[in-house]
């Protein structure tokens, strides 16, 4: 099973009660601390945040705990991110632990990360890593958050255009990852 991302959490909850056929987790640019910290780590790496941070951090305390918050009483900034359904949705996305839903998967694992990722740092790699001894990873150099090439001055370049071609790593890993031969 593979995730990307979020996807990759989504596959540490599913290896919890895995089907009899599954043979293995490959996580990409997965994170390795809970997303609502991610989130708040998101918005803190930007210094244009500072006056929003106290705001964030309380409503992402909020929905860690289960509560959420009336969107019309959100600042304006954040309300797109804080609708009633997106609220929902974080408070169960929030509750997960991807280090302690790792350690509970003894099966093989394939950890690929890119270091330019701006989402996901190379951090989150090495907090799985730690959490899966049984991992491989796979290191991509200069790979953004899509698993691309990152484009020197051009950030988003690779979230918007679809012509530009996946890290030339990670085919490969994935293909020497499910054709290794295991007990």
């Amino acid at each position: 099973m593979a995730g990307h991302s979020e996807g990759g959490l989504v596959a540490l909850v599913a290896a919890q009660t895995p089907p009899e056929t599954l043979c293995g987790l490959i996580l990409m640019a997965t994170p390795g601390r809970p997303v609502g910290r991610l989130m708040v780590e998101q918005f803190a790496a930007n210094p244009m945040n500072g006056p929003l941070m106290p705001e964030l951090e309380g409503l992402v305390n909020d929905l860690v705990a289960g509560q959420t918050r009336d969107p019309a009483l959100v600042s304006p900034m954040l309300q797109p991110l804080f609708s009633t359904g997106l609220q929902r949705y974080m408070i169960d996305l929030f509750s997960y632990d991807p280090i302690a839903l790792a350690q509970g998967w003894d099966g093989p694992v394939l950890i690929v990360q890119g270091d330019a990722d701006m989402q996901v740092g190379a951090d989150h790699a090495g907090l799985l890593a730690a959490a899966l001894p049984q991992a491989a990873t796979a290191m991509l150099p200069g790979a953004t958050h899509m698993l691309k090439p990152d484009q020197p001055g051009q950030p988003f370049a690779t979230y918007t255009d679809p012509a530009l071609p996946l890290h030339e790593g990670l085919v490969p890993a994935i293909i020497r990852f499910v054709a290794a031969d295991r007990p």
